[in-house]
C-alpha cells in the first residue's frame, strides 16, 4: 500500500496551489517551491554555492 503524500496547506488549512508555493519560494530568492526543497535537502547547492547538510539528531544522554 502506498502513502499519498500530504497536500500543503497554510495554517488556518486552506489549500495552497503550486502557484502560490512557487510565488512564495520566488519572495525568499528562490527559483520555485521544487528549488527551494532542492536547496533544503542538500540536493541542491545555495545562491553562495554551498550544499545544506541535513541535521543529525541530538545526542541523548
Amino acid at each position: 500500500m502506498t502513502r499519498k503524500q500530504a497536500e500543503p496547506r497554510y495554517a488556518d488549512g486552506t489549500p495552497a496551489t503550486s502557484e502560490e508555493l512557487d510565488t512564495i519560494a520566488r519572495a525568499f530568492g528562490f527559483l520555485s517551491a521544487r528549488h527551494l526543497c532542492e536547496v533544503s535537502t542538500g540536493a541542491a547547492p545555495t545562491a553562495l554555492g554551498r550544499t545544506v547538510r541535513p541535521r543529525r539528531k541530538a545526542a541523548t544522554r
